[in-house]
C-alpha cells in the first residue's frame, strides 16, 4: 500500500496546525532504507517529514457592507501567497493580500446575514459574521438644491487688520488677507490649514473691523453667508484667553455704490449679537436694488476683554453661497465629532473637504460644510442633554448654522474606546452604551429628514499611547457596523482600515506624537475618505478617487464613425446616440435594476449618470426618459427642438389603484382635466410582506418603463414614460400580488391585501409636476389563497441540511478509513 497518512496537531496558542506526513514503506520512488541507530539496530520506523500550515485568524474585519464596497480584514496567518475570500457564499474580488491584511470587494449578492470566509493558499480557513444590505433608496435621492460660492477668489477689502499669520508656499512669505480670505491657500508642508488674518474690533476702544468683497454681480434673493475661524464648536466666551477668537457682535450688509468696502451706503440684512462660535452660516435675503457688495461689519470680538487694541478676532475664510434649484434636498453637509474633527477639518483651500468633493464630483459647485468638532466628546454628545449646548440635538436646533443640512456625518467613538470614564461622559458607561446611544441618534436624524453617515473610528497607535485597546475598539466598530446595517445607511468612511494599515504597513505616518491625533498626512487622509463617502451619497455610486490635483480628462480623436465619448446629453447608454434605449436605461436605474457610473465606458448593468439630467431639474428621473422618448417621436421639448415653458406644479390630478383580474391590481393615473395628458410616473406600491407577495409586474402598452418587485421588502417600484397623447386615465403598469401561504391573517385564509401607492413623480406630457397624495386601497383575492411554496430562506435551509448530511457521511467514511489504515500498519 502506498500513500501518506496525515495527523493534525493543533497548537491553540500559536494558531498553527502541524501536519505530520508519514511515508508508507514499499512505495515506488520512496526511499525505504533503514538507518542504523544506537547499538547498530536498524530503525524500522518510517521517515517523518513535518509541514507546518498556519491557521488564519481574523482579528478585526468589517461586519457589514454593500455590494461593490471595499472592506478590510486584519488578522494573522493569512499567508504571503494570495488566497480567497467569499461573502455569503459568493467569491469576493481581492484587491490586496498580505499575511496580516486583506482588502476585498463585497460581491453582488442578495441581502442577507451569513459569514465572510477567508481561505489561505494552503487551504486553511477562518470566518467571521457578515451582513450584506442594500442602501435605503430614500438616502440616495439626488439633491435638488446646490450651492455656488460666488465669493471664491474675489478680492477682499479689509479695515483694521492687525496682522496676518497666513504663509503661502513655497516662498513662505506672508500673504495679504485680500488674497486668502476668499481663497484660502496658506499653510505648511504644502497643506492649507495654518494661520489667519487678525483683526481689531473693540467697541470700548472705538474700533470696528470690516471684511468686504465686491461680487461682480447683482445680488437678489436668498444667499448663505458663512465664515470660518477653526473647526472647534465649543462656545468661546468673551474672555480674552484665546488668541484666535471669534467675532462677537457684527452686521451683515450690502451696498450698491461702495468703492472700497468702507464708503458708500450700506443696508443691514442681519444683526448678530453675542455670537460665541468659531464658524457660522447665516441665511440672507437680499432685496432688489443693484447690490453688488457684501460685508461683515464687526464691532466686538470674544478676545477684547483685556481692553487692549490688537488681535481681537481671527478669520481664515468668508464665503457667500448662491442657491441653485428649488426643493427640499439641499446639497449640504455636517460632521459632528470630537477633537479629530476639530483639527482635521481646519484644512480648507485646495486640500480641504469642499475642494476634494468638487474634484470627485467633477463640478464647479461648492457645498456648505459645518464641522462640530468637540475636544473630548464621546457618545454622550448623541444624547439630548439640557445642561450643555453642544450635543447633536443642540446642533440640529440651529438650522441656520448648517443650512438645514441634509447629510449628517457622525465621527465619534475614539474617546469612548479610549476613556470609558471620561469627565464629559457617564463614568464607565461609554463603551457599553455606545451602540444604544448611536442607534437612538440615527433614528432621530432619520425621523427629522436627515441622512446619517457614520464613520468607522480610526485605529490608534497604542505603542505611542494612542487611545483605546483592541477590545474596546472592536466593540465600538461592531456597534457602528450594526447600526449601519440596521438602518441601511450609506457606508461612512472606513477610517479604521486606512489607519490600521498605515500603522502596520506604512510606519504610522498618519499620527502625531500621542498616537491618536493626526499629522498633516493623516488629516488629508480623513478628508479624502469623508469626501468620497459624501460624493457616493450624492451620486449613489463611487466616482473617482481623490487626487492631489484635478484629474485630466483625455480628449478623444475624431473618427469617421460615432465614438461613445459620453458627451451627448441623454446618451446614458454610451453608444453615441440618444434613443429609446437610453429612456429604458433611466427607467431601470430608477427602480434599482441598473447602477450609475460617472462616465463611459460602462458595464452591462450601469448607466452614465452625468448625461441623464436632460430637463435641467438637478435629478435623474422619469421625466428625463420622457423627454428622450418624445424626441424620438418628433415631439419638441427642452431637450430637442421645440418650445416649452418653465416646469411648474399642477394640482388637478389623483392617483388611483384599480382591480385588474384575479389576484392582480393595476396602477392608473387619472387627471381631472380632460385636456391634459399624463406623461410620466414613478410610484412605490407598499404591501405587507408578512401576508402578501408580489409575483410579477409589467409596464403598460405605449409605456417605456420598468418595474421591480424586489425593489425592497414591502415595496414594488414602477416607473414609465407615456408617448401616447390621450388625456384622462392611463394604465402605467400591472403588478400581480398573491396571498402568502401560511400567513397569519385574520380572518384566515387571507382574503385581501392593503396596498398603498406613494407617488414619487407624476407629471404631464410636457414635464410639469402634478401635485398628488398617497392612495390606499384594500383589494380582494379571488378563490383559495395561492400556495407559492417555500420561501427562499426555507429553501436555503433545506439545501443546507442536505449538504450537512452529505458532509457528515463523508467525514465518517474518512474516519473509518483512517482507523483501518492505522490498524493495518500496527499489524
Amino acid at each position: 500500500m502506498c500513500g501518506r497518512l496525515y495527523s493534525a496537531l493543533v497548537d491553540r496558542t500559536l494558531f498553527l496546525v502541524t501536519v505530520i506526513v508519514l511515508s508508507l514503506s514499499g512505495c515506488v520512488g520512496k526511499s525505504s532504507a533503514a538507518e542504523l541507530v544506537g547499538d547498530g539496530q536498524r530503525d524500522l520506523s518510517p521517515p517523518i517529514m513535518v509541514e507546518t500550515i498556519t491557521t488564519p485568524v481574523i482579528e478585526v474585519a468589517n461586519a457589514v457592507g454593500v455590494s461593490g464596497a471595499e472592506i478590510g480584514i486584519f488578522g494573522t496567518g493569512f499567508g504571503a501567497a494570495q488566497g480567497t475570500v467569499s461573502i455569503l457564499g459568493a467569491s469576493a474580488e481581492v484587491v490586496l493580500w498580505t499575511d496580516g491584511f486583506v482588502k476585498a470587494i463585497v460581491p453582488e449578492v442578495a441581502d442577507g446575514v451569513g459569514v465572510l470566509a477567508l481561505q489561505s493558499a494552503e487551504n486553511a480557513t477562518t470566518s467571521s459574521p457578515f451582513t450584506v444590505y442594500t442602501i435605503d433608496p430614500s438616502f440616495l435621492q439626488p439633491p435638488n438644491i446646490t450651492f455656488e460660492n460666488i465669493a471664491a477668489g474675489r478680492t477682499v477689502y479689509t479695515h483694521n487688520v492687525e496682522s496676518s499669520f497666513c504663509y503661502q508656499q513655497p516662498e513662505n512669505n506672508s500673504a495679504a488677507p485680500s488674497e486668502f480670505l476668499t481663497d484660502y491657500r496658506c499653510g505648511s508642508n504644502g497643506l492649507t490649514r495654518t494661520g489667519s488674518a487678525q483683526f481689531t474690533a473693540d467697541s470700548a476702544m472705538g474700533e470696528v473691523a470690516i471684511v468686504a468683497v465686491e461680487l461682480g454681480q447683482e445680488l437678489v434673493g436668498d444667499y448663505f453667508f458663512s465664515y470660518f475661524v477653526n473647526g472647534n464648536w465649543y462656545p468661546r466666551p468673551n474672555s480674552g484667553t484665546f488668541p484666535e477668537s471669534n467675532p462677537r457682535n457684527y452686521l451683515l450688509e450690502v451696498s450698491a455704490d461702495s468703492t472700497n468696502g468702507s464708503d458708500g451706503t450700506w443696508q443691514t440684512l442681519l444683526t448678530v449679537v453675542d455670537n460665541d462660535r468659531s464658524q457660522r452660516t447665516h441665511k440672507l435675503t437680499v432685496p432688489a436694488g443693484g447690490y453688488n457688495w457684501m460685508r461683515m461689519y464687526v464691532t466686538d470680538s470674544n478676545a477684547d476683554a483685556t481692553g487692549e487694541v490688537g488681535n481681537d478676532f481671527g478669520l481664515r475664510e468668508i464665503r457667500l453661497f448662491a442657491v441653485n434649484g428649488d426643493g427640499s434636498l439641499p446639497d449640504s453637509f455636517v460632521i459632528y465629532g470630537d477633537s479629530l474633527t476639530s483639527s482635521n477639518f481646519e484644512t480648507i483651500g485646495a486640500t480641504g473637504f469642499a475642494a476634494v468633493v468638487k474634484r470627485l464630483r467633477q463640478t464647479d459647485h461648492d457645498m456648505p460644510l459645518t464641522t462640530y468638532g468637540l475636544v473630548g466628546q464621546n457618545s454622550t454628545g448623541l444624547m439630548d442633554q439640557a445642561e450643555i449646548d453642544y450635543d447633536i440635538y443642540d446642533a440640529l436646533a440651529q438650522d441656520e448654522m448648517q443650512v438645514n443640512a441634509r447629510f449628517w456625518g457622525i465621527a465619534l467613538g475614539t474617546n469612548d474606546a479610549g476613556d470609558p470614564a471620561s469627565a464629559i461622559g457617564v463614568a464607565g458607561a461609554n463603551v457599553t452604551e455606545f451602540g444604544n446611544r448611536l442607534d437612538a441618534a440615527v433614528a432621530d436624524l432619520i425621523a427629522l429628514g436627515r441622512v446619517p453617515i457614520v464613520a468607522r473610528i480610526p485605529d490608534t497607535d497604542e505603542s505611542r499611547g494612542g487611545f483605546g485597546s483592541l477590545e474596546t475598539k472592536r466593540k465600538i466598530l461592531a456597534d457602528i457596523d450594526a447600526v449601519t446595517a440596521k438602518y441601511r445607511l450609506i457606508p461612512g468612511p472606513d477610517l479604521y482600515t486606512a489607519f490600521r494599515y498605515n500603522i502596520e504597513e506604512e510606519g504610522s505616518s498618519f499620527f502625531g506624537n500621542d498616537g491618536t491625533h493626526h499629522d498633516d498626512l493623516g488629516m488629508v487622509k480623513v478628508i479624502d475618505l469623508w469626501a468620497e463617502s459624501f460624493t457616493n451619497a450624492v451620486s449613489g455610486t463611487p466616482l473617482i478617487q481623490p487626487t492631489s490635483t484635478p484629474a485630466l480628462v483625455p480628449t478623444l480623436a475624431p473618427t469617421s464613425t460615432p465614438v461613445a465619448t459620453g458627451n451627448l446629453l441623454g446618451d446614458v447608454s454610451c453608444d453615441a446616440v440618444r434613443n429609446v434605449t437610453d429612456a429604458l436605461y433611466i427607467s431601470q436605474y430608477i427602480v434599482n435594476l441598473r447602477r450609475a457610473v460617472a462616465s463611459c465606458p460602462q458595464t452591462e448593468d450601469t448607466l452614465q449618470l452625468s448625461q441623464c439630467d436632460v430637463d435641467e431639474s438637478q435629478a435623474c428621473d422619469i421625466v428625463d426618459a420622457l423627454y428622450i422618448v418624445q424626441c424620438e417621436e418628433g415631439i419638441g421639448n427642452l431637450l430637442c427642438a421645440g418650445e416649452r415653458s418653465v416646469r411648474q406644479d399642477m394640482d388637478s390630478a389623483d392617483l388611483s389603484l384599480i382591480p385588474a383580474g384575479s389576484g392582480q391590481i393595476a396602477v392608473a393615473a387619472t387627471l381631472s382635466s380632460d385636456q391634459t395628458t399624463i406623461g410620466a410616473l414613478t410610484v412605490d406600491l407598499h404591501y405587507d410582506p408578512e401576508t402578501t407577495v408580489p409575483l410579477e409586474c409589467e409596464v403598460g402598452d405605449d409605456i417605456t418603463g420598468a418595474c421591480n418587485v424586489a425593489f425592497e421588502a414591502g415595496t414594488v417600484r414602477l416607473t414609465g414614460a407615456n408617448i401616447a397623447t390621450q388625456a384622462g386615465e392611463v394604465v402605467f403598469g400591472i403588478v400581480r400580488f398573491a396571498p402568502l401561504a401560511g400567513a397569519n391573517c385574520d380572518p384566515s385564509p387571507c382574503e385581501s391585501a392593503e396596498i398603498t401607492a406613494s407617488p414619487r413623480i407624476l407629471s404631464t406630457s410636457n414635464g410639469d409636476l402634478i401635485l398628488h397624495g398617497d392612495m390606499q386601497q384594500t383589494l380582494s383575492f379571488d378563490g383559495v389563497p395561492t400556495n407559492i411554496g417555500l420561501d427562499s430562506a426555507e429553501t436555503d435551509r433545506s439545501i443546507t441540511h442536505i449538504w450537512l448530511l452529505i458532509s457528515a457521511a463523508i467525514l465518517l467514511f474518512i474516519w473509518f478509513s483512517l482507523r483501518w489504515i492505522a490498524n493495518w500498519i500496527k499489524a
